[in-house]
Parts: C-alpha cells; sequence; structure tokens
C-alpha cells in the first residue's frame, strides 16, 4: 500500500483551464495563436507552470482541440474567453466522419510540445475531452441524446468509433512523453 505522504507534492486544484489575459500578453502570444506554434504552446506552458507552482506541466488547455480537428466550427480564443463552439456543423451524429487527430496541425503542435517539455525534464500532465464533450462541439446534444434513445446501436457503434480514435490519440500522447491523462 503506498502511503500519502510517499508522494512528492500534494494533488490542489490549479483552476488549469483558465487563462489570464495579461499572461498572453506578457508572451505577445494572442489569445487566438495559443496553438499556432510549439513554440507559443511551451511558453504558455511554462509561464503557467511558474506562476501556479504546479507540481506539473498541463497541456492542452481548451476543450475543442479534439472536436475542432473533426471539423467543428469553433470560435477563437480572445479577450473575453478560450476557444469555444461556434455553428454546429453536423444535424446528427451518424455524420462524423472519424479521423486521426494527430494529423490536425493544433494536436501535432500539442503533441510534439509534451514531448520537448518531457525531454527538457517536465512531467507533462495532457487533458482529452470524451466523446460527449466532442460531440457538443459538433452538434446539438438534444440531437445526440434522441438518437441514443431511438437509435441505441448506432450510438454504440458511433461511440465504438469514437473511443478506438481516441485511443490512438491517447497512445500517441503516450509516446509524446506524456506523464499524466486525464479523460
Amino acid at each position: 500500500m503506498v502511503q500519502a505522504d510517499s508522494f512528492p507534492t500534494k494533488c490542489r486544484y490549479q483552476a488549469v483551464d483558465t487563462i489570464d489575459i495579461s499572461l498572453l500578453e506578457q508572451l505577445h502570444i494572442p489569445p487566438e495563436g495559443i496553438y499556432d506554434s510549439v513554440g507559443n504552446i511551451i511558453s504558455l506552458a511554462k509561464a503557467i507552470y511558474d506562476e501556479r507552482d504546479a507540481a506539473v506541466i498541463s497541456l492542452p488547455f481548451s476543450h475543442t482541440v479534439e472536436a475542432q480537428a473533426l471539423g467543428a466550427d469553433i470560435q477563437p480564443a480572445d479577450e473575453t474567453a478560450g476557444p469555444r463552439p461556434g455553428q454546429y456543423v453536423l444535424q446528427n451524429p451518424g455524420q462524423i466522419e472519424l479521423l486521426d487527430l494527430t494529423e490536425d496541425p493544433q494536436v501535432a503542435n500539442l503533441l510534439e510540445a509534451c514531448h520537448l517539455l518531457q525531454t527538457d525534464g517536465y512531467r507533462v500532465a495532457y487533458q482529452i475531452s470524451g466523446p460527449i464533450s466532442i460531440l457538443s462541439c459538433l452538434m446539438d446534444l438534444a440531437v445526440v441524446f434522441k438518437v441514443w434513445r431511438k437509435q441505441p446501436e448506432q450510438m454504440a457503434n458511433i461511440f465504438a468509433n469514437l473511443q478506438q480514435m481516441l485511443l490512438a490519440y491517447l497512445d500517441a500522447a503516450c509516446r509524446s512523453g506524456v506523464a499524466y491523462l486525464s479523460y
């Protein structure tokens, strides 16, 4: 049995989902440009790590990355809010086209940033959105739940396919040196 006092740090809430706009200004990173380069991601991750005296360095900063890679209309971050869904692009869950998420430029940048941070000796934590969060950026969840109730076998297939896609993504994150995964 592992004793709680054997861990090097205590877990505590660190509000990892919020980024102070002044921090972005200090780093000369526009809110909509966080994922534009590996350098931006690393600079911001290190700044938040230092600012919060965190035990691990955390990536990504948005729950919309996977959905955007699948074609969601994502409004870029601005001074008032982080990236968020815009208009729905699907009318039903059967329209979702599953892809290799690692081929998306933003996802590739995040995974490369993870690799470089891990190489620099950081313990990297990576958050991946689940199927419902991803679907909520692509379409109205009321439709998802209606299809789920009326055609459970169709939703079971969709969830199984999403699971396989996310497992491949998790594997890529692990190969990039991620120490902790949040799902």
